[in-house]
């Protein structure tokens, strides 16, 4: 899976599954992702991510932030990520 996500061995992968991009906290993510660019962030679901492309363009992140789509496998992509990111539900 990170081949086919075009992840390098050096880099770090934060993931990311929603239906709702907004109440798990995307958008804090893309904000809270470094300028060190072994960080890279995989986000996987079937809700429209065009504002989240544009905030990550903004931010200087293109290529850094990959909108897998939805999937009927999550378990590759959990297989593939070093780090989880989830809502705070407090």
């Amino acid at each position: 899976m990170r081949r086919k996500l075009h992840v390098n061995d050096g880099q770090v992968v934060g993931l990311m599954i929603a239906q709702d991009f907004q109440r798990k906290g995307l958008a804090e993510a893309i904000k809270a992702m470094t300028d060190d660019p072994r960080l890279v962030l995989v986000v996987v679901g079937k809700e429209n991510p065009s504002a989240y492309v544009r905030m990550q363009h903004e931010r200087g992140l293109a290529g850094r932030v990959t909108f897998a789509g939805p999937t009927t496998d999550p378990y590759s992509f959990y297989a593939a990520a070093d780090f989880f990111c989830t809502a705070d539900a407090s």
